[in-house]
C-alpha cells in the first residue's frame, strides 16, 4: 500500500504493510481486470474504484507482481498461471547464495 501522508519529510512514496481486515473481501485480479486501488493518508485507508462497478460485479485489486511463494505468504493465495520465479537468499557461514526456482545444484 502506498503511503500518501503529507507528514513525511520528503515527497517520495513509501510502501507499508498494514492489517486491514475489511480489505480482505476484495479479490486479486490481473492489472487489466483490476477495477480498484488503495491509498493511505495520515488517518485513513481508502479504497477507490478506477471505473464504475455495476451491481453484482466484484471489487478487484491487483496485489502486485509477486511469486506464488510471496502471494501465499502475505495474501494467502496461489495463482495457477504465475510465471514469476521464487527468489530468496540463503546465508551459509557468511556466504550469500541467491536461489530461485531455476537454481540447479548439479
Amino acid at each position: 500500500i502506498e503511503n500518501n501522508s503529507k507528514s513525511n519529510s520528503d515527497d517520495s512514496s513509501e510502501k507499508l504493510v498494514v492489517l486491514a481486515p475489511l480489505i480482505e473481501i476484495v479479490n486479486h485480479s490481473d492489472q487489466n481486470r483490476a477495477n480498484s486501488r488503495i491509498k493511505m493518508n495520515d488517518h485513513e485507508l481508502v479504497l477507490y474504484n478506477n471505473r464504475e462497478i455495476s451491481k453484482d460485479n466484484e471489487v478487484l485489486l491487483n496485489y502486485g507482481n509477486y511469486s506464488n511463494y510471496h502471494l501465499f505468504l502475505y495474501f494467502g493465495i496461489i495463482l495457477e498461471s504465475n510465471n514469476i520465479p521464487i527468489e530468496y537468499t540463503l546465508k551459509i557461514k557468511n556466504k550469500e547464495i541467491l536461489l530461485n526456482s531455476s537454481t540447479s545444484f548439479n
